[in-house]
């Protein structure tokens, strides 16, 4: 017979380290695409550094984090992108009342707005170049992905992809958005080439803020409205 807890997926075991608020502040730090030491973590999530090397070892022991050593540093990440998916889509099951409340609070705009998911563009502006790209007709819907079907248009805006056995498009449900965003190696490229052009710029917390050279490029590129972007309301 056999034994019904080897075919256990654990859950518990990410659920554990999941339930703590200094971890899973981390793990948003984290979902920045970089890796940090654990004298930035400790910082960013308000605990001392014994603390977060504790809480470290826990996510890595879940399978969550991975670290590395460069020069007389360790740091941090995520383990794959298939863990910040995981952590992107829990994102997503977050109660509405909760959600709402945070969408009303101002210190929370410049995330709203855009943000790094991972190695992707997330949030308001992640979601608006999607919704381009496919009424553009860059992008069609195929079963529940997407695929590129005017690749043309990889060369007007200068992307340029990587040979993967990956799917080069794929999607992302957006946590606060609730709907979905670009991401696989077209939404990494993408995000690549906005900072390397200074479409876009890294600030605290995940945030991406759209330069002035930004705003043009999205409107040349994907007819966005700076009014579109920045969530203002149309008269």
């Amino acid at each position: 017979m056999i034994d019904a807890m080897t075919l256990d997926a654990k859950f518990e075991l990410i659920g554990t380290v999941l339930a703590n608020a200094s971890r899973a502040r981390m793990l948003c730090v984290l979902m920045d695409g970089r890796a940090f030491t654990n004298k930035e973590l400790a910082a960013a999530s308000g605990v001392s550094p014994p603390t977060a090397s504790a809480h470290l070892q826990s996510l890595a022991e879940a399978g969550l984090t991975v670290s590395m050593r460069s020069g007389r540093s360790i740091y941090h990440r995520l383990a794959s992108q298939e863990v910040a998916d995981l952590l992107e889509r829990l994102g997503g099951l977050t109660p509405q009342p909760y959600l709402a409340r945070s969408r009303r609070h101002p210190s929370n705009a410049d995330l709203l707005c855009a943000r790094s998911c991972y190695n992707h563009i997330a949030g308001r502006l992640g979601v608006l170049i999607l919704d381009a790209m496919l009424a553009r007709r860059f992008l069609a819907r195929r079963d529940a992905g997407v695929e590129i079907v005017a690749p043309e248009f990889l060369s007007d805006i200068g992307l340029t992809l990587p040979r993967t056995g990956r799917a080069a498009a794929r999607l992302c449900l957006d946590w606060t958005e609730r709907r979905e965003h670009l991401s696989g190696p077209l939404g990494t490229a993408l995000m690549t080439q906005a900072l390397e052009r200074d479409w876009l710029r890294r600030g605290e917390a995940r945030v991406l803020t759209v330069t002035e050279r930004g705003y043009g490029a999205l409107a040349t590129h994907f007819g966005l409205t700076r009014e579109e972007i920045d969530g203002v309301p149309s008269a």
